[in-house]
């Protein structure tokens, strides 16, 4: 048996410890008692994650923890001193390094749940970077009315875009000042762009919340996999409807315009099998992969057959917060399942 491949383990106080390494296992005796200041109960950020994990009255199945920075450290002590030194040097610039911990709980089986399963990333502040362009906004866990019952699948995000535009205008410009500007000024001015610029005619109509839902495949077989409805809410509707206008117009365009109920909906052909349809309505941008679901929406089918009135919806939502930073129901088997992220 190789080093890589040895397992050892022992048993001490009703519990059985596996390692693959003997000397691992002698350091986690040396600690058994607890007294030892160096171990993992005593660092901050797993006191933290471990009290917002820990449910209410009990303790989980579970508790897990993971460094992904020092794993990858340790990956690269096989690696060549260049290779530890250029990831040192990119982890400040990309905002890497205010990645601390990741960590939860798992439980089975509770009073009112099969499975309940939380998640915490601990990050030091300010973001920076990477991090800054993935920050959200607290999302009342209600649906929006066009959501339907019939969905299997439902995630909602608010996104800071503001916010996420600069850090990624910054991290450009970190490399080469004033690049990502300069880009940006390049595309609008193309000939065949009429005029459209990508931060002032697409970034800034959006308002950041952002939603995905899956609805089974058309009776009609118009679609034999999922229905998937991309939405993103607009800060000016109107805009955005002329800026689609706008795209169909532009020569070479691939995009196609037909009216329905007097609204006009735009098609995408990806490829043979699949085509994308886009329609501006109820101040939203919707994009599908199936007309039908396209043509529902505006017939206004949802109305009357809305997620947020599903039983098993409101049955999910009596116990949760009343805001999440993304959150989603999925349908596993016959059980509507709810995920949330603060």
């Amino acid at each position: 048996v190789t080093p890589a491949q040895q397992v050892a383990w022992f048993q001490k106080d009703g519990y059985l410890v596996f390692a693959n390494s003997v000397d691992v296992l002698e350091d986690i005796l040396l600690r058994w008692s607890g007294e030892n200041s160096e171990v993992l109960a005593e660092k901050e950020d797993f006191k933290y994650i471990r009290e917002r994990c820990r449910p209410e009255n009990s303790d989980p199945v579970a508790y897990w923890y993971f460094e992904p920075l020092l794993a990858i450290r340790t990956g690269l002590e096989t690696q060549g001193a260049t290779q530890q030194a250029m990831f040192q040097a990119f982890l400040p610039r990309l905002g890497l390094d205010k990645l601390i911990s990741i960590g939860g709980s798992f439980d089975l089986a509770t009073e009112r749940y099969e499975q309940v399963s939380q998640t915490v990333i601990y990050l030091e502040s300010p973001r920076v970077g990477l991090l800054k362009m993935f920050q959200a906004n607290e999302i009342a866990i209600s649906p929006p009315g066009w959501v339907s019952s019939d969905c299997e699948t439902f995630q909602i995000y608010h996104w800071e875009l503001g916010e996420a535009f600069n850090a990624a205008r910054s991290l450009a410009d970190s490399f080469q000042p004033g690049s990502f500007d300069r880009i940006l000024d390049q595309l609008a001015d193309h000939p065949g762009a009429q005029g459209l610029h990508p931060k002032n005619d697409l970034i800034d109509l959006l308002e950041g919340t952002i939603a995905v839902e899956a609805t089974p495949p058309d009776k009609e077989g118009e679609v034999e996999t999922p229905r998937t409805l991309f939405a993103a809410s607009l800060k000016n509707g109107d805009r955005m409807a002329a800026v689609l206008a706008k795209l169909q117009q532009i020569e070479g365009s691939t995009l196609e315009v037909r009216n329905f109920q007097g609204v006009p909906i735009y098609s995408l052909e990806v490829s043979e099998l699949v085509n994308f349809h886009l329609v501006v309505s109820q101040n939203t941008l919707f994009a599908a992969n199936s007309a039908s679901r396209i043509e529902q929406l505006l017939r206004g089918d949802d109305e009357r057959n809305q997620l947020k009135d599903r039983p098993e919806f409101k049955r999910l939502i009596e116990e949760a917060p009343e805001t999440a930073g993304l959150w989603g129901v999925e349908l596993m088997g016959t059980q509507l399942e709810l995920s949330l992220i603060h």
